[in-house]
């Protein structure tokens, strides 16, 4: 009746192992058996889980983000097209695109190493933090030096897309950490 579902392993060659499923709760109801008589099934409702794929994970971090730039571009667009020009929405616009593409990047190492050993998952999440920053960094004087685009537009919208994505992604971590535990748990 209900759709069996399937191990991440199948659908997906980046994962070793049953571990990287992150849990979809539902309600299903479905046979269990019944320990009073021999090889009799009761019905009734149980909580049972589904697996999520790396990609599905990144879809909808990714909708997050989607979501945090829309949510700037609307509240934030307008009052700086009033105050102080198209030039600012456009430098504006620009850091917040290099902030998202920053989060995406982080959230896409972040998947991939959270079922890791520990050892890969703090290189990876440290070692790509710092790269990240670099090729930020990178970016920001480059886009400064060639582009006439507004320094301080530029900047304070970087910083701010920074402390927006950081938390999301720590929200995403939080999240993740703790539906890997109730999983673990058998709940």
């Amino acid at each position: 009746m209900w759709p069996k579902t399937r191990r991440t392993t199948d659908a997906n060659p980046w994962i070793r192992g049953g571990s990287a499923c992150l849990p979809r709760f539902a309600w299903r109801r479905q046979a269990t058996p019944y320990f009073g008589h021999k090889g009799r099934t009761q019905t009734g409702w149980t909580f049972s889980t589904g697996c999520q794929t790396l990609g599905t994970e990144f879809l909808r971090f990714g909708r997050q983000v989607a979501a945090v730039v829309i949510a700037a571009a609307v509240l934030g667009g307008f009052p700086l097209y009033l105050y102080w020009g198209i030039e600012m929405v456009l430098a504006a616009a620009v850091g917040f695109g290099i902030g998202a593409l920053n989060a995406l990047a982080g959230g896409l190492s972040a998947i991939w190493s959270f079922d890791r050993p520990q050892s890969v998952f703090l290189k990876t999440l440290l070692g790509g933090m710092v790269l990240r920053m670099l090729v930020i960094c990178g970016v920001l004087v480059l886009l400064i030096e060639i582009t006439a685009l507004s320094i301080y537009g530029l900047v304070f919208s970087l910083f701010l897309s920074y402390l927006l994505f950081q938390i999301l992604e720590i929200r995403f971590f939080v999240r993740r950490a703790a539906v890997r535990r109730v999983s673990k748990e058998g709940v």
